[in-house]
C-alpha cells in the first residue's frame, strides 16, 4: 500500500509541474497576443484538464469494507 501512496505523490508532483509550465506559457502568450487567441484558449483547456486530474487525484479513496 505504501508504494501506491508514493506513486500518487509523484503523479501529483508531475501534474503540478505541468500545471505550472502551461500556466506560464498561457500567460506569456496572452500578453503577446490576446486572451481570446486560439492558442491561448487551447492551452487554457489543457490547463483545465490538468487541474481536474489533480483534483481527482486528491479525492480520498472510498473503501467498501
Amino acid at each position: 500500500m505504501m508504494g501506491v501512496e508514493i506513486r500518487m505523490i509523484l503523479l501529483d508532483k508531475d501534474i503540478l509541474t505541468e500545471i505550472e509550465h502551461w500556466r506560464n506559457e498561457m500567460i506569456l502568450l496572452a500578453m503577446e497576443t490576446s486572451f481570446s487567441n486560439t492558442k491561448v484558449l487551447e492551452i487554457s483547456t489543457k490547463l483545465d484538464q490538468l487541474l481536474n486530474q489533480y483534483e481527482l487525484n486528491k479525492e480520498p479513496e472510498v473503501r467498501l469494507d
